[in-house]
């Protein structure tokens, strides 16, 4: 996935004031399927998988494109010197630069959180794992 795929994928999708939720879905489940974000490991034994069509995929694809179409809004403004008084402008270029830095930062803050849930769920499946219930897999 790019920041360009992202933009153009969202801008297609948002109206003047209201996105088309209905498309931003099919471009997802389209992102999903070209990305092959298929989990079927446990369809027979459990019953439980996720295909491109489940709304866990289709969030997830989302997240990712509306934080590509983010990032690339902000820095082709950094790059254009986005300004309504004159252009290009290296004040905006600076703010618009400042944004796009703590945007990444809040990404990284947030890989960070789900790296760390990762880690203690993983502890909580090898200790169950430790010591297996009846009927468990």
């Amino acid at each position: 996935m790019a920041l360009k795929d992202g933009r153009r994928d969202v801008t297609a999708a948002l109206p003047p004031f209201r996105p088309d939720l209905g498309k931003l879905a099919a471009l997802a489940q389209g992102r999903a399927s070209l990305f092959k974000m298929t989990y079927r490991q446990c369809a027979a034994t459990c019953g439980v998988e996720y295909t491109p069509q489940h709304h866990e995929i289709e969030m997830w694809v989302l997240a990712l494109m509306f934080s590509e179409y983010t990032a690339d809004l902000i820095l082709d403004k950094a790059e254009d010197g986005h300004c309504y008084a004159h252009k290009p402008c290296n004040a905006t270029s600076a703010v618009h630069l400042q944004m796009a830095r703590d945007f990444k930062k809040q990404l990284e803050e947030l890989v960070n959180e789900i790296g760390d849930r990762i880690d203690a769920v993983q502890d909580i499946v090898n200790s169950r794992k430790a010591s297996p219930r009846r009927g468990t897999p």
